[in-house]
C-alpha cells in the first residue's frame, strides 16, 4: 500500500504542475467504471453503529484526486473538513472511496473536486499518510451535502439504508418543493445527481445533534 500511495503521490505531483497552471483541482480520469462492482451487504451501517465504530464523524469537501490503485478497486483524494462530529484532525484529510476507473458502484461514481459529504470514517495504517481514512459500509453509510437558497446544510441519502436508521428527523423528501430545491442544488453543484434518486433528507439542524449524541454514547 505504501509504495503505491507513494507512486500514487509522485503521479499526483505532475498532475498538480499541470493543473495549477490551468487553475483547476485535479479530478479522476473517468468517473464511472467500465464494468460495475460487485459489493458485499456485510458492511451495512446504522446510524448508531457507524457512529460507535467511526474514528471520524464529519463533513468533509472533497479536493485533488490522488490516483488510484492498481492491485485493487479503491480511489485516493485530498478532502478538507470543515465540521467534525467525532474526532478531531490537525489538517486536511485523504479518503479512500470503492472503485476506480475499471469499475465502479452503480449510482457511486467516483468522488470529485467540491463534492461535500458526511461521512463515517475509520483511519487507516501502514501507509505514508497520518491522516488516511476509509469510509465504514462504504456506499451504505454516508450523505451528500447540499445547501439550500438559504445556505442551511441538508444531507442526501441516495442509497435509503444510513437513512433507514435515523429517528427523530423529519424526512424532508415528502416536502416536496424543498426536495425539488435541494435536488436542484445538487444537480448544480455535481452533474452526476441528475442520475440519483434520494431516498431520505434531513436538515443538518436536526441530525447534527443526533450524531453528536451517538458519538457521545459509544
Amino acid at each position: 500500500m505504501k509504495k503505491l500511495l507513494s507512486a500514487a503521490a509522485a503521479a499526483l505531483a505532475v498532475l498538480m504542475l499541470a493543473g495549477c497552471s490551468a487553475g483547476k483541482a485535479v479530478t479522476p480520469t473517468r468517473r464511472t467504471g467500465a464494468s460495475a462492482m460487485m459489493v458485499s451487504m456485510e458492511e451495512f451501517q446504522t446510524l448508531e453503529s457507524a457512529a460507535k465504530e467511526a474514528d471520524l464523524i464529519a463533513r468533509v469537501r472533497i479536493g485533488d484526486w490522488i490516483g488510484e490503485a492498481s492491485d485493487g478497486a479503491f480511489s485516493y483524494y485530498m478532502a478538507e473538513v470543515p465540521e467534525t462530529f467525532k474526532g478531531t484532525v490537525p489538517g486536511d484529510i485523504v479518503v479512500v472511496q470503492d472503485g476506480n476507473s475499471l469499475q465502479t458502484i452503480d449510482g457511486f461514481p467516483l468522488f470529485t473536486a467540491g463534492n461535500e459529504l458526511l461521512l463515517f470514517l475509520k483511519q487507516g495504517t501502514g501507509t505514508e499518510y497520518d491522516n488516511f481514512y476509509w469510509m465504514l459500509g462504504s456506499f451504505t453509510a454516508f450523505f451528500d451535502a447540499v445547501r439550500d437558497g438559504n445556505g442551511q446544510v441538508y444531507y442526501l441519502d441516495r442509497f435509503g439504508i444510513i437513512g433507514s436508521s435515523v429517528n427523530g428527523c423529519e424526512n424532508f423528501l415528502l416536502d416536496t418543493e424543498k426536495a425539488d430545491e435541494l435536488k436542484k442544488a445538487a444537480v448544480k453543484a455535481d452533474a452526476e445527481a441528475e442520475s440519483y434518486r434520494y431516498h431520505y433528507i434531513f436538515s443538518a439542524a436536526e441530525l447534527d445533534p443526533l450524531l453528536r449524541a451517538a458519538a457521545e454514547a459509544e
